[in-house]
């Protein structure tokens, strides 16, 4: 682990840089995340009349999203 690479940089600093870089590009993957799915205004409450599922879906969905047959 203290064999130098080149320059005087070791393998130990290098596996140390990459696990840094992963950190930080976790974190602000994170933290940059999207939120999925439609815009509040975009949604409505329905109730399926087959499996009685009721809950917020999109008003421009035709589907229940239990059963995936159309909500009326």
């Amino acid at each position: 682990m203290d064999a130098v690479l080149f320059a005087g940089i070791t393998v130990r600093q290098v596996v140390i840089g990459i696990a840094v870089l992963a950190a930080i590009g976790s974190v602000l993957g994170f933290l940059n995340k999207k939120k999925v799915g439609a815009p509040k205004e975009h949604l409505v409450e329905k109730r399926c009349n087959a499996c009685r599922w009721k809950g917020s879906v999109s008003k421009f969905n035709t589907k229940c999203p239990k059963c995936s047959k159309p909500i009326g």
